[in-house]
């Protein structure tokens, strides 16, 4: 009976510190982009819950209110549904119904969405598509997604339930968090999709997914130059938007897409065909084209760059292109074949200059990847080295704050970042890693041979690593504190005293991963050790309310 009792003041006690403090989904009030969104949906028969976990797919819930939108875009989308030009153009449909311009839905974001909105209640009338009878809906999802090979419609129609079925806290634009419940009434078949079937095609990179393309209007199928370049760009739309409208819309072809997250990398030409992707065609004849999911104005993740760099290394390797910033460029250094002429060399002056300049981003004047794309981060990862002009003559942060690069004396300069890189309006700045010195080694000493070998030694030919002068020295304050062990007073709550468990010490109950983990023991004394021991531990963690 003593057991019992004593098992079940562990498990209480195991439900109030091992469980998780904040709800999974956070109680958050219905912000205005899902109010806008439902109540939309609400007046055209369309679930609300619907176009949320559309929008989620789309990466469409934090577009800004109004946007700022360039002719030339490679990808024109509307909405957080991201109406596109695809096999099935929303874009224009949605215009259409909405009595407006591709423009205008395409600046004025909630405009967008209520012509997304309308094409998918369109679409529900012409499939059926009625109420939640969410098996009815999966026509008109899958013709939404623009998509003309039925397996990527699929796919996609699979992804869009999953997302419904799961629900979730996803963040929006101005800081709102749009909460979608699960819905747990999705029928499993809608969110598993049949794998994409096997084609004559290969794809060169072995990591990617095959997206077959015409080249009519789009693209050549031989070249007539060497091989020797890569260009790389950003597409200005989210994954399924950029991958549907380059995959149909004419004009336009590149041979490789990276996602924002780097999770999957897409071909649509083989790398043999010349892409028109740089608008000046000696380029577009030496070089291949990857578009990187993301936009100019905002920064790109670490695992884009590092998703990029192993396709990179990989193109380079096979056609043996040299490693250097002449022959991996950016989309805005491309010479533009209408000033300059076709066969130049690519600009080498600064971002901004590049920019501004009208001899430059190829025939239609692009400046992807845009200011924020580290280049000498980049640079450093793939083996090479950057130029001084791919950064400023004071310190400025790397993305994800590791390390800071400037130019000093028509040298590169890298700092290796120990904590936060601060980031203000003149230069950045952060403090330079620390050298941990075992405490228990009486003559602690580096000499200078060892502190050379500590130099970060994946930095460039030509950058000076500045941080590798900093003095060493011990930093105890990092140690991590103990967990609190309960008074004998703690142990009377479940019914214990300390001093009735002989032998008792606070390695019988621990904690593993932030969760609560006791030792088997064999014998009935044993275990009672044992459960005292969990509890006891247990009520140790609960004040630190651990998230298992």
């Amino acid at each position: 009976m003593r057991g019992r009792a004593l098992f079940a003041s562990s498990a209480l006690l195991l439900l109030l510190a091992c469980s998780d403090p904040t709800p999974s989904t956070p109680l958050h009030p219905q912000g205005p982009l899902a109010e806008h969104a439902r109540t939309t949906a609400a007046r055209h028969d369309v679930p609300g819950d619907l176009v949320l976990a559309i929008a989620v797919v789309e990466r469409g819930l934090s577009l800004p209110r109004f946007r700022t939108i360039h002719e030339h875009d490679d990808v024109a989308f509307a909405g957080i549904l991201e109406l596109r030009r695809a096999s099935f153009d929303t874009l224009n449909r949605g215009a259409e119904l909405v009595g407006r311009s591709d423009l205008d839905i395409q600046v004025d974001t909630d405009l967008g969405t209520e012509a997304g909105i309308l094409v998918l209640a369109e679409l529900a009338k012409e499939t059926g598509a009625r109420g939640e009878d969410w098996r009815s809906w999966a026509e008109a999802v899958e013709r939404l997604s623009g998509y003309a090979n039925p397996h990527q419609a699929k796919d996609y129609r699979a992804e869009v339930f999953r997302t419904l079925r799961a629900g979730g806290s996803f963040p929006a634009r101005d800081g709102e968090i749009v909460v979608l419940p699960p819905r747990e009434d999705v029928p499993i078949e809608l969110t598993l999709a049949p794998p994409l079937p096997k084609t004559l095609a290969t794809p060169d990179y072995p990591d990617a997914i095959w997206f077959a393309t015409s080249c009519t209007n789009k693209c050549n199928t031989t070249r007539n130059q060497t091989l020797d370049a890569i260009v790389i760009h950003d597409t200005e739309g989210g994954w399924h938007a950029s991958v549907a409208t380059l995959q149909n819309d004419p004009g336009k072809s590149v041979h490789y897409i990276i996602d924002e997250d780097g999770s999957r990398v897409g071909q649509f030409i083989p790398e043999s065909y010349m892409g028109w992707h740089a608008g000046n065609s000696c380029w577009n004849n030496r070089s291949i084209g990857i578009e990187h999911v993301g936009y100019a104005s905002k920064t790109y993740d670490i695992a884009l760059y590092r998703k990029s760099v192993e396709l990179i290394q990989d193109i380079l390797t096979r056609h043996s292109i040299p490693l250097d910033r002449d022959h991996v460029i950016g989309h805005h250094e491309v010479p533009n074949p209408n000033t300059l002429g076709q066969c130049v060399p690519a600009c080498t002056l600064p971002f901004e200059q590049c920019k501004q300049s009208s001899n430059y981003g190829g025939a239609s004047g692009h400046y992807d990847p845009g200011p924020y794309w580290q280049w000498c981060q980049f640079m450093e990862m793939l083996g090479g080295s950057c130029r001084c002009q791919d950064t400023t003559s004071e310190w400025s942060c790397t993305t994800d704050g590791s390390a800071m690069w400037r130019c000093q004396g028509g040298v590169v300069e890298k700092q290796l970042c120990g904590g936060p890189c601060e980031t203000t309006a003149t230069a950045d700045s952060c403090e330079p890693p620390v050298v941990e010195v075992d405490a228990g080694i009486e003559d602690a000493s580096v000499d200078d041979e060892d502190a050379a070998a500590g130099d970060d030694a994946d930095a460039p030919s030509g950058a000076v690593d500045a941080g590798a002068a900093s003095d060493a020295g011990a930093n105890d304050d990092d140690a991590s504190e103990p967990l609190p062990w309960p008074s004998p007073a703690d142990a009377a709550i479940v019914g214990e005293e300390v001093e009735d468990a002989p032998g008792l010490e606070a390695s019988d109950a621990v904690a593993e991963g932030g969760c609560c983990r006791v030792a088997p023991a064999s014998s009935e004394k044993g275990q009672n050790r044992a459960l005292l021991a969990f509890s006891l531990g247990i009520l140790a963690l609960a004040r630190r309310r651990p998230r298992c």
